[in-house]
């Protein structure tokens, strides 16, 4: 609304009306884009307002007032995205707001006066929560990306059409130096979170690059819907240059990235390292004859063996053989002690 006419919460009748004078019009606004909404303004417009305003020329002027209320409705996605756009969710949000007020208004029955100061007063309160709406909008939701170039659908509040709204932004989003140990996993990240936003994705490509005198020459690795690339236990010669292209349907560069990895020797990669034990012979009757005592050797050396694999990386596998081993050791013994028993009980 016209910044030069006055505030119509504390105006005289007069006042009132020369204000609607002062204030412009405009055809379409980005509420109209909700079919109910623009239901709900045209039979205020065209029928609501005659009948419960008795003078025929003030109802005309405030016709004229919620025609100029409208222009603020399109100039609000015009302050901060500078393009007149809206998306879908800010459209249905503010679309509900909007009309929730208007219903409201509109059951109370109001007349003269009444009326006048509550439209006036709900247009200009609608107008600013319509701002918010899309302030919030720009600011996460429209053209997030920092890079590449981002095909986004929003809805023109002039044509009420869907279109795919170019963002963009310098194409090379990164120039990344990796430096990593030989042997271990190089993982390759081209993602970004406004990926998911974007239109007519197909697929990410990692090329390894070589260069030859002056020219370089790619060399596809992979093609992928996921935007991450694993080498697993890398060599020295994988050290060089990769680049991560996302595109779309047409094969348009949507982003780009550049890695420079460098694989070295100083970082070590942990590996699993297998511990085994050489244990001397056991004659079965010294079992027999001293088997607590034995019994106690070889459970302390079962479970250094426990111990010695876990702690070097074998895992919950090593740690159930070994288990195993025990229990069987166990059972071993135990049949060992009843046939010393057996044995004494034959002597005389």
């Amino acid at each position: 609304m016209s910044s030069t006419c006055e505030n119509p919460d504390n105006m005289s009748w007069a006042a009132f009306l020369l204000t609607l004078l002062c204030l412009p019009t405009i055809t379409q606004t980005c509420l109209n884009c909700d079919l109910e909404v623009k239901t709900i303004l045209n039979n205020l417009k065209e029928t609501y307002l005659y009948a419960h305003i008795q003078e025929h020329a003030v109802a005309e002027k405030l016709v004229n007032y919620v025609k100029a209320a409208e222009s603020c409705f399109f100039h609000a996605s015009l302050k901060f995205s500078g393009q007149g756009f809206i998306d879908e969710s800010t459209l249905i949000k503010a679309a509900h707001d909007f009309k929730r007020e208007l219903k409201r208004m509109i059951d109370t029955h109001l007349e003269g006066i009444a009326l006048i100061n509550t439209l006036i007063k709900l247009m200009k309160a609608q107008c600013l929560l319509l701002e918010t709406h899309i302030k919030v909008y720009v600011q996460q939701g429209f053209c997030p990306n920092t890079c590449g170039t981002m095909l986004q659908e929003a809805i023109s509040c002039q044509t009420c059409e869907k279109v795919d709204y170019i963002c963009p932004q310098k194409q090379v989003c990164e120039d990344r130096r990796i430096q990593i140990g030989i042997n271990e996993d190089l993982k390759l990240d081209c993602g970004f979170s406004w990926h998911a936003l974007a239109k007519h994705l197909q697929e990410y490509q990692f090329f390894k690059l070589t260069q030859n005198g002056s020219a370089w020459t790619e060399t596809l690795i992979s093609k992928s819907k996921e935007p991450t690339l694993v080498i697993h236990r890398i060599k020295e010669s994988d050290s060089g240059h990769y680049m991560c292209l996302l595109k779309d349907h047409q094969q348009n560069i949507i982003s780009k990235f550049s890695y420079n990895v460098e694989v070295t020797r100083g970082v070590a990669n942990e590996e699993t390292i297998w511990t085994r034990l050489t244990l001397p012979p056991v004659e079965m009757h010294a079992v027999s004859r001293h088997s607590e005592k034995h019994r106690n050797i070889e459970q302390h050396i079962t479970h250094l063996i426990i111990l010695t694999i876990v702690g070097s990386g074998g895992g919950i596998t090593a740690f159930i053989l070994a288990s195993c081993f025990m229990i069987h050791r166990r059972k071993k013994e135990a049949m060992a002690d009843k046939e010393d028993e057996e044995d004494n009980e034959e002597e005389p």
